[in-house]
């Protein structure tokens, strides 16, 4: 299973009618898309973004296994993230 807070990038084909500008992400909860600033997801309000537990660094890379500003491993213990429903 995919973490939910793994952000999944999503095609292009599935973007051309969005703003060249804008970035859509995928919850990897619930598939919803949504933009790359946002914190939770607006279908299912599970948490978008990772941060590093020792640093308090959001995790940019959706499939980063260690942290990008201080180097921690990020594995199931060692990231912050919150469920808000199931």
């Amino acid at each position: 299973m995919v973490h939910p807070a793994i952000i999944h990038p999503v095609s292009a084909e599935a973007t051309k009618f969005v703003r060249t500008s804008t970035v859509i992400v995928q919850c990897g909860h619930c598939s919803a898309l949504g933009y790359q600033h946002d914190k939770f997801c607006a279908s299912c309000g599970h948490e978008l973004i990772r941060s590093c537990s020792l640093c308090g660094q959001p995790i940019q890379h959706p499939v980063a296994n260690y942290c990008t500003q201080c180097g921690t491993p990020l594995n199931a213990g060692t990231f912050q993230s919150e469920n808000h429903s199931d």
